[in-house]
């Protein structure tokens, strides 16, 4: 069945009930929609943009509360609007790190492009808004809402704004319009975001301002500028810079293979059946008593005489559940008695609440990171719960961690020391004094092929603050690195 054009709406209004069509919230869009041009968008099919901008790399920067290291970004979006499909494609350039990505966005779903392939991605990407929550379409959806109301009005920029909201595909949106020009100001949408750290956050809030309007064609105006902010973050920042309305564009150049969309269907089941796989190849025993789990981030389990003692919660409360199912392999019926969060990294945190629904158990971490765990605990997973939403009642304790911490007793006793570092003020390391072994959380990574650092600032901290502790070490492991003598480190800055 052939979708009509959703740029048709004033075609669809009169066909509304009357009641639909009295109702406040009816009455705010078709105004809002007259004041983008009304009738002027019937004849537009395809559109093309062009923006630059700048992205907030909040989950790599140092401190989570910035400031953030910037992000480059151009981006070229050509879309379908009759049928829900396009093509988006974005250079980076982040830091010294470069690279281009395309996507197909076929209606609901998502596909990266290399060369003439696609592969499937995960879904509930930030990038799928465009299809439906973005100017064009945004008055689209709402009115084919069942649940489109008006709420109230409120003081937005200083100015008086309608607040209306609906759901879409079950998610809440808010619309945001300004009562003296009739343009929607900003929409707000809160659903599960899987790509980068939006995974660990459960239903995340995105708010997206509109702004810098201008005419893209005769009648068609728009907001060149877009500002969004993600869970209280600001996100990126982009404008538009050049546009096309009409171009002509190939369907088959933006349409996901059934292949493709069968491959994306089972895409979550394969990930977690790969990453299980991985965690039986790759998990050892490095002392009695204490196992490696090697993966996208390592993870430790530690035996102690009163219970297990773990190391780093990765990546996401379903990874961190394989992690656990593992663990209960090599020691069963042995209790989880403790959790030692080394950084603020969402690749560290990300299964953080997965061990916050363990009864009892205690979650060591840097004093500066209360907040981050805090907010990462309170998160609203209200799509897909995780352990810890389906519980109703929680018994975890948090531990700052400001000078030093001793955790168990016998030949597997830990001590923590946060890093007093510049860059590594958010870490904190993990020493084994029986086993002269410590773990370097995320501040040491491994050397490039050329045997050079990406940072070398970061292990040069490393020695210094082991020095400084006066810490007896003959080994030591970190979050993407294996066993390592400690010569190794301290023959490159002992003369530093």
């Amino acid at each position: 069945m052939t979708l009509r054009p959703i740029l048709l709406l004033l075609s669809l209004l009169p066909i509304l009930p009357a009641t639909a069509q009295s109702d406040p919230a009816t009455l705010i869009v078709r105004q809002s929609w007259q004041a983008m041009g009304g009738s002027a968008w019937d004849t537009v099919k395809t559109l093309r943009w062009e923006s630059y901008g700048n992205v907030q790399t909040v989950d790599q920067s140092e401190r989570p509360e910035g400031p953030y290291i910037p992000a480059q970004e151009t981006t070229t979006f050509t879309e379908d609007l009759q049928h829900h499909k396009g093509l988006l494609t974005r250079q980076e350039k982040n830091y010294t790190f470069e690279g281009t990505e395309k996507n197909i966005l076929d209606s609901t779903l998502i596909a990266q492009k290399r060369g003439n392939r696609l592969f499937p991605s995960s879904q509930d990407q930030i990038d799928q808004d465009e299809l439906f929550l973005s100017p064009e379409h945004l008055f689209h959806e709402a009115l084919n809402a069942k649940d489109l109301k008006y709420l109230k009005d409120t003081l937005l920029q200083k100015a008086d704004h309608n607040v209306l909201s609906f759901h879409w595909k079950n998610y809440p949106v808010y619309i945001y319009i300004n009562k003296e020009t009739h343009l929607p100001t900003a929409v707000t949408a809160t659903k599960p975001y899987t790509n980068t750290f939006g995974i660990i956050w459960g239903d995340s809030r995105r708010t997206t301002y509109y702004s810098f309007w201008n005419f893209i064609g005769p009648g068609l105006h728009y907001p060149l500028q877009r500002d969004t902010y993600l869970n209280g973050w600001y996100l990126n920042s982009s404008i538009i810079t050049q546009w096309q309305v009409n171009p002509k564009l190939s369907e088959d150049s933006i349409t996901i293979p059934d292949s493709v969309r069968t491959q994306i269907a089972g895409l979550n089941e394969k990930t977690l059946t790969q990453q299980r796989q991985a965690l039986e190849r790759a998990t050892k025993e490095i002392a009695p008593g204490i196992w490696l789990m090697r993966g996208p981030c390592n993870s430790t389990v530690i035996e102690q005489p009163d219970g297990l003692v773990v190391i780093e919660s990765p990546i996401s409360s379903s990874y961190t559940q394989l992690i656990q199912e593992k663990i209960a392999q090599l020691f069963p019926g042995k209790n989880i008695k403790a959790l030692l969060s080394t950084s603020d990294a969402w690749f560290h945190i990300g299964g953080t609440r997965t061990y916050a629904s363990i009864p009892g158990i205690r979650i060591y971490h840097p004093f500066r990171n209360q907040f981050i765990l805090e907010k990462l605990l309170t998160a609203e997973y209200t799509t897909s719960p995780d352990a810890f939403a389906r519980q109703q009642q929680h018994n975890y304790k948090l531990m700052p961690v400001k000078d030093s911490a001793t955790i168990g007793s016998g030949d597997n006793q830990v001590i923590l020391y946060p890093y007093r570092t510049e860059t590594g003020d958010r870490m904190m390391m993990v020493y084994f004094p029986h086993h002269k072994l410590l773990y370097t959380s995320d501040l040491y990574q491994p050397k490039s092929p050329d045997g050079t650092y990406w940072q070398p600032h970061y292990p040069w901290e490393v020695y210094h603050d082991i020095k400084r502790h006066n810490i007896p070490v003959q080994q030591f492991y970190g979050m993407h690195t294996g066993i390592l003598p400690f010569e190794s480190l301290e023959k490159d800055f002992i003369s530093q």
